[in-house]
C-alpha cells in the first residue's frame, strides 16, 4: 500500500482509487497463516532474500532456514502473548502507528474547535466551540481500529480490526451525547453496506 501511495504521488494519478480488489486482497496477505508464509518464502526466494536484507527485525533469522523452520517461526510468532508481541519490533511499530494517528487527530480536531478531555472514567470531548456538526473520516481497517479506540475509549490491541471486522467500503457512524462535563461518543451504526449493489462487494 505504501508503495502504491508513493507511486501515485510520482505519477500524479489516483491509482489506489481504481485498483479494484487486487490491492485489497494482497494487503490482507500479512494476516495469513504460517503454512502460506512458508510457501511464499520458497516460491519467491530471490525477492524474499532482498526483502529480508532490508528488514531490521527477527525475520532476518530466516536466512538459510528449512521449510519446517520457517513454518515453526511463524507458528510461534502467531502464538505470542499480547505482552510478548507488544515488546517486539512489530509492537513498537504499532505504538508509533497509533500514536501518530492520535497526535494528528488531536491537532486536526483542535483546529476544528474540538478538544479531548481525559478523566478518571472515560474520554470526553468539549464540543462547545466546534466549528462543524459532522466529520467524515475515510480510512483502512487498521486506522479505523485506532479511531474506534480514540473516540470510544477502547483498549487498542494488535489486529483490533479482526475483532471489529470492518467491511471494505463499510460505513460506521458515531454520535455524540452530552453530559454535564462534556460529550462522549457512542457507536450508532457499524459496517453499513446496504448501499452496495452486489453481495460480492460486501466483503471483509
Amino acid at each position: 500500500i505504501k508503495t502504491a501511495q508513493d507511486f501515485q504521488k510520482i505519477e500524479k494519478r489516483n491509482l489506489i482509487k481504481y485498483s479494484a480488489g487486487g490491492l485489497r486482497d494482497f494487503s490482507r496477505t500479512a494476516a495469513s497463516n504460517e503454512v502460506m508464509w512458508r510457501d511464499i518464502f520458497f516460491s519467491n526466494k530471490d525477492n524474499m532474500i532482498k526483502f529480508l536484507e532490508a528488514l531490521d527485525d527477527e525475520e532476518k533469522e530466516l536466512f538459510g532456514k528449512s521449510g519446517g523452520d520457517i513454518e515453526k517461526f511463524f507458528e510461534q510468532r502467531n502464538a505470542m502473548s499480547f505482552e510478548q508481541w507488544y515488546e517486539s519490533v512489530h509492537g513498537e511499530y504499532m505504538k508509533g502507528f497509533s500514536s501518530n494517528i492520535f497526535n494528528n487527530l488531536d491537532k486536526n480536531l483542535n483546529s476544528l474547535g474540538i478538544t479531548k478531555i481525559k478523566n478518571d472514567f472515560d474520554s470526553l470531548f468539549n464540543l462547545g466551540e466546534a466549528k462543524i456538526e459532522k466529520l467524515l473520516i475515510i480510512s483502512h481497517a487498521g486506522t479505523m481500529s485506532a479511531l474506534l479506540s480514540y473516540f470510544l475509549d477502547l483498549d487498542l490491541f494488535p489486529w483490533t480490526w479482526r475483532k471489529y471486522l470492518p467491511r471494505h467500503a463499510g460505513h460506521t457512524t458515531l454520535k455524540s451525547s452530552q453530559i454535564s462535563s462534556g460529550h462522549f461518543f457512542r457507536l450508532k451504526e457499524f459496517n453499513k453496506v446496504t448501499f452496495l449493489n452486489s453481495e460480492e462487494e460486501k466483503t471483509y
